[in-house]
Formats: C-alpha cells, structure tokens, sequence
C-alpha cells in the first residue's frame, strides 16, 4: 500500500523530493496521532506533551519516518490503531477496576463502544497490506486479551494455564513461520542507543509503577514494555521502535508526574544565592532543561549518524558511472549496495530493481521472479564457478560489476578474486573503497593450460615446475592464506587478491631469460605480457591489496621487471607505467596510491613506496631519498620491525647500486648493522616468530643488503639460514621464491649458479 500511494504522488509529481517528503509526511501525522494517544492516556497537559516530545526524538523512531520505507507508513498506522484500542478500552465498564473481570465476566470486554473497535479493524485492512509489524500490534492485542484474563487465574488456575500455553504455542509458531524476522541475538547496547538513554532508564524504572496499577491500560503499556524488551534482545526488529513506544509513555508519566515535582520542591537549591541573588529556581529550572536536552541531542545525533551517505571514494564511483555509461546500462550489484548506486547513478541493479523499481515504473513481478532473482544473485556473488558467472550475468544483460567494501569483507570469492585475472572483466575504476568492473562477453585473451616444458637443465625444470603449481587459468597467483586488517601487515603479506600483476611481470621476464629460443616459454612469457597489457589501468597504474587501489609501488614494481623486455605490449606498459608514476610523484612526494595526499607521510608503507620507487626510478629522486634518510633512527633503523627495516633498506640498495651514492651507502651500513644486532647465531631474525611474520623473501632481501655492502660474513649467515627453510610453509611462496632467484642473480652475476642455490626450495 505505501508503494501504491507513493507511485501515484510520483506519477503526479515526478520529482526526487517524493521520496524525502512522503516519510516526513507520514512521521508528523504520526507524531499528531501520539499526541491524541497520549490524551488518552493523561489528564495533565504537561505529561501529554512530554510524551510527545520524547516520541519525536526517540532514535529508532526518528530513522524510520527519515527513510523512505513502508514502515514511515507503519508507524503512523500502529499508532493510529493503539488510539482506537484505548479509546475502545476507556469505554469497557470499569476497565480501570481490573479485579471486578471474573471469568464469568470475561465477555464484558466486548461491552464497549464497537465504532472505534471498527475504525481500528478499517486501519489494519490498510496496515495488513502496508508493513509486517502489524504482526506486533496483533501481540499487543493478545497480551491485552491475557490481562483481563489475569483476575480468574485464582478461580480456575488450571483452565486459565492451559488457556495460556495454547496461546504462547500459537504466537511462537506464528512468529516462526512469519517471514523476513531477524531471529540472532542483538547486543544489548542496542536499547539504551536506539531507545534512548532517559527513555530507557525512566522507562524501565516506571515499570513497577504501571505493573501495581489495577488500571487495564496501564496493565497493558507495561506488559507490552516487558515482553517486547526480552524479545527485543533476541530479534531488533521487537525493540526497534516497538518497545520504545510503551517505555516514552511510562518515561513520560515518571518525568512528569514524579522528577519534575520533585525537582521544583527540592530544598536543596532554594537558598544558591550569587551576590545576593537568588539562582535556586534557576538551577533546577537548568535541571529540567537538561533532562530533556539529553533525548533531543541523542535523537538528532544517532539519526544524523544513521544516514547512510556515500564515501569520497564511493562518489568517485557514482560519478565515473555517470559519467561514463549510457542511461540502461544495468549494474549487477549487492541488493544493499544498490539503494546508493541507483540514487546516485540512476542506473539499474538487478535485484533491488526488480523488488522495488519495476513496480513503480513498469509491470509489478510476481512473487515467483522476484524470489528467483534474489537466489541467483546471492549464487553470483558466491559460487566459484565462472561459467555460472557468466551465464547470470548474460541472463540479466548486466554490462558492469559493482564490488563494495562490504563484499570485500565477506568470506565469499568467486567474482570478487576472480574478476582481478578473468579476462571477461576489466576493471574500470578502483577506489580501494568499491570497484567497477565491466563485463565483456567475448574477450581477446582466453584461458591457458598450465605451461608443460622439459629441459636438458635440471634444474629448469624443478623451477618452471615449481612456478606452475601456482597457475590459475589466465596468471601466476600466490597461495593468500588469509586477511589482514593492519595497513601495514596487509601491504606485506596480503595475497587474497589474485591480481599480482608484478608478480607475473617477473615470471615473464624469468621465462624470457632462460628460453634459450624454446618457443613454449617464449609464448608463455608473451602471453604474460599481453594479459598485463589487457589488466593495466587506462591510466597506467596497476592494482594492489584487497580491495584493490591503484598502487603506485605496485606499479613501479610491474614496468621494472619488464625492463629488459622490448616488445611492442612490453614498451606500452612501460610507457604508461611511468607516466602514471609521474602523475603521482612530486620533488618530495610520491603517493601511495592514486587516492593518497600528495605528502611525505611517515609510517612503513610510505616509507618502503618510496625508497623502493626510488630504488627502481632512481632519475630526479636525490630530494625524496634525502628526506627518507632522515627518518633514519640513531640506531640504524626506521621501525621496530625487522622485514620493513629489510624492504626499506632494500630500496635504498637498488638506489646505491644505480648512483653510487657514498652517503646512501653510509646509511645502508647503519640499517644492516641495526639488521645484524636484530639477528642470531643461526641467521634468523629474533622477532620471526611463525610464517605469518617473516617470508623467505625477506631473508633473501636481507642478503642482498650484506651484499651491497660486502659484508661476507653475514651475507653466507643468512644464506645459510635460507637453506635450511621449506618454501611450502612460506607465507608466500612464489613470491618468496622468485625474490631469491633474483637476488641470487644479482648477487652472484650469474644466472645458473641462482638456479643451484634455489634447489634447496624445491
């Protein structure tokens, strides 16, 4: 009924303000009607008002006659009805006399008058039809039906006990068969936030004042206020604004009748004077003020909180979609994600569309289509099968893939790992908050088989097949065994995110080098390049972590181990690689990511960015690797941190070795002195305490620090130390592994003596 009637305001007047008046709307007529109720209720003008006045500014209250959903609508029709139940009630002979409701008596409560029991049953044909929690007035209804059952209890307790349970079994197979009601348990900071804290302490305070009456009404408010709260702790939807309608009455009874006089005929401010003058009342009447201050600034604050409004980074989105799709493209996105992508984009979802949209603009879906598209959408964004994928997705004629952070935050993989190597998306935007990708039916890269190569060099062989283990269809992607909520942490060990671009630019360029003219390693490493070519992002970056950004390091670390390889899609990357790097490099800056501020910020991230980007782009950098040395401690080190010690010295190596800077040089000397002091006997740091901490390719960075400053002795320590390592229980093995056949390389000058240290690992 609320969709029909706001379709029909829309139609009439198609404006967006629609849908933030028709609420409003609905929450003032509310209001108006708990001002009658309230009436009702209290014969003092005061009480009326406070009641109403705590009403307006309860929490839950507020956020639901702010949005635009059916219970803005609900609320005003619960309200309406439990007026016509009081008036109804008011008008039962001696209904405030509870004891004279013998059993035989019972039927009296069909005694009063019946127009307001019609106008009540008028209502809820509309609320029936409106929102679910006439469910919970019809709980009131029986709770009401059960007090005036009460006073028989001691004539009958065994006929009144079985009447009882009957109908406790009955509402708990009703409530367990009614749908969409949340059944976990909440948190029970839930009352006091959504409630209201005066309502809430008042409320249940009040409690006993409201039990002890004999009045039926009274009775019922309580009771109400009781059942509600208990299974309000298990099920939100009960507390949230259900039990906070019976507590703002009773609150408003206690603060009125009971704190308010008290206040006024305290003796313990009637003599404050100041100079002569006497500010008694004024205090107490600042008492009374700041009483009622406490519920309207809660009100107002949680419901200000409560607005869900897009991020920085979420605009971006919008604004690229906007932007940059035609007015029908269709989003395939989270149904809670969709109520900001359509607002902002005015573009379609899927599901949200069809639940709510379609029947405002087009023809209503049956209960059928409605119920099959919220499973398919739930299976697109869980399952692991791409085929499954892509037939949702051409099902629906979806053409972009929104993935929020909560996706990201979920357990689930499928479209959201996959979509960083699937050749049927390419990534439109990535903000690190959301990402757009869009979905191409038939892509000009597909799938391979992992790579079968033989050599007449063993050892080859045990490499390339160590390094195939780890392909996935379309790339060469690490094991990622789990999430990390640190920035730093995350930045170092995170591999949940399949999309290691710099990781297969490194495999290309190994394949390239050990080829010796085999055609299947030579294609394997072209094809490499050409998946690179296809992921990179218009504007030159490449992505990194979980969700993903627009790495600058990442980035870097792509086009530098594409350095010796000059095809056409190689010198492509490298061209727009480097000029991303540009854009988000400064005299003395260089961003994290494409969303970073442009400043030189301390921390380890920043820091390993830009000694490492410095290291591999040493042209113009003297400014920034002066300004990184200077956050040098006394003691050598830039952390308390082993492994960021190693990758931000490690930079500064590659920095040495391409400007033989001797002050540079210096530096590196303190920083693997810090380095040696931080490791034992045997070579392992003292603070690698399990796999998650430390890879081996923090132990073979370490070496090429000894190295570089040829230091002999500690250089074969750690190589030794690496010997005696597993790479299967490496946090990151292929990572690990290629890091140390590079450094090896570099380390020796020699490219098989690399391939006979490695063996060790295989």
């Amino acid at each position: 009924m609320f969709h029909i009637i706001s379709s029909l305001i829309y139609k009439i007047c198609p404006s967006e303000l629609i849908f933030y008046i028709i609420p409003t709307v609905f929450g003032i007529l509310a209001t108006l009607m708990f001002y009658k109720l309230s009436q009702e209720l209290f014969d003092k003008s005061s009480t009326v008002l406070i009641s109403t006045f705590l009403f307006t500014v309860t929490p839950s209250i507020l956020t639901r006659t702010s949005v635009f959903i059916p219970e803005s609508m609900g609320i005003f029709l619960f309200i309406s009805i439990c007026y016509f139940i009081v008036k109804y009630v008011k008008t039962i002979p001696n209904y405030d006399e509870l004891s004279k409701f013998k059993f035989d008596d019972y039927f009296n409560i069909f005694h009063g008058n019946l127009k307001y029991l019609i106008y009540g049953l008028l209502i809820l044909c509309i609320y029936i039809f409106t929102h679910r929690s006439w469910i919970f007035l019809a709980l009131i209804v029986i709770i009401l039906l059960i007090i005036f059952l009460l006073p028989s209890f001691k004539e009958k307790p065994l006929l009144i006990s079985l009447i009882l349970g009957l109908v406790l079994v009955i509402i708990y197979i009703f409530v367990t068969l009614v749908g969409r009601f949340q059944q976990e348990a909440v948190t029970l900071l839930g009352f006091p936030k959504w409630i209201g804290i005066i309502t809430l302490i008042l409320g249940t305070y009040g409690l006993l004042y409201f039990l002890k009456s004999q009045n039926t009404i009274h009775k019922l408010i309580s009771l109400w206020a009781i059942v509600f709260m208990l299974i309000g702790t298990y099920s939100f939807r009960f507390r949230d604004p259900y039990s906070a309608i019976p507590l703002i009455i009773i609150s408003a009874y206690i603060l009125s009748e009971k704190i308010i006089p008290y206040i006024k005929k305290s003796s313990l401010l009637d003599k404050y004077e100041i100079l002569g003058i006497n500010f008694g009342k004024y205090w107490k009447y600042s008492i009374i003020i700041f009483l009622l201050l406490i519920p309207l600034v809660q009100g107002s604050l949680i419901n200000y909180t409560s607005i869900n409004q897009p991020t920085e980074s979420q605009i971006l989105i919008f604004d690229w979609l906007k932007n940059n799709t035609e007015e029908d493209t269709i989003i395939m996105s989270n149904k809670d994600d969709a109520y900001l992508l359509i607002g902002n984009t005015h573009r379609k979802d899927v599901v949200l569309w069809k639940t709510v949209y379609q029947g405002f603009l087009g023809n209503a879906p049956s209960k059928k289509e409605t119920k099959e598209v919220q499973e398919d959408i739930s299976l697109l964004f869980a399952t692991e099968q791409n085929n499954e994928i892509y037939y949702l997705l051409e099902k629906y004629n979806a053409s972009y893939i929104y993935i929020s952070q909560e996706l990201y935050n979920t357990e689930s993989n499928g479209i959201i790992t996959q979509a960083a190597i699937d050749t049927h998306y390419t990534t439109a935007i990535a903000t690190k908050d959301s990402t757009i990708y869009k979905y191409n039916k038939n892509p000009p890269i597909s799938t391979q088989s992992s790579l079968e190569y033989q050599s007449p060099n063993a050892e080859y062989n045990k490499t390339i097949s160590f390094i195939e283990k780890f392909w996935n269809g379309y790339a060469y992607s690490d094991i990622g065994k789990k999430k990390y909520n640190d920035e730093a942490t995350l930045f170092e060990f995170e591999t949940t995110y399949k999309g290691d671009y710099s990781l297969n630019a490194q495999i290309a360029a190994l394949y390239k080098s050990i080829s010796n003219g085999n055609d299947s390693l030579n294609q394997r490493a072209d094809y490499l390049i050409s998946w690179l070519n296809y992921k990179q992002m218009p504007n030159g970056s490449f992505l990194y972590s979980f969700p993903p950004e627009e790495y600058s390091l990442e980035t870097m670390n792509t086009i530098y181990n594409l350095k010796d390889i000059n095809s056409t899609n190689s010198l492509e990357i490298k061209d727009k690689g480097l000029n991303f790097i540009k854009q988000v490099s400064g005299k003395n800056y260089v961003k994290i990511n494409s969303n970073s501020k442009e400043s030189f910020e301390n921390g380890y991230v920043a820091m390993k960015t830009y000694s490492q980007i410095c290291g591999m782009n040493s042209d113009d950098n003297k400014n920034l690797m002066s300004k990184l040395i200077d956050l040098q401690k006394r003691d050598g080190s830039f952390t308390n941190e082993a492994y960021q010690n190693v990758e931000i010295l490690k930079g500064m190596c590659l920095y040495y070795n391409k400007t033989h800077d001797d002050i540079i040089l210096t530096h590196i000397k303190k920083g693997a002195e810090w380095l040696n002091s931080n490791q034992n006997v045997d070579g392992k740091f003292i603070s690698d305490g399990s796999v998650e901490d430390y890879g081996i390719n923090h132990y073979a960075d370490t070496a090429l620090i000894y190295y570089t400053i040829n230091d002999t002795n500690n250089l074969n320590k750690t190589l030794k130390y690496i010997e005696k390592q597993n790479i299967e229980q490496d946090i990151n093995p292929l990572k690990s592994y290629l890091t140390l056949i590079n450094n090896l390389n570099m380390i020796y000058d020699d490219e098989n003596i690399a391939f006979v240290n490695s063996n060790i690992l295989i």
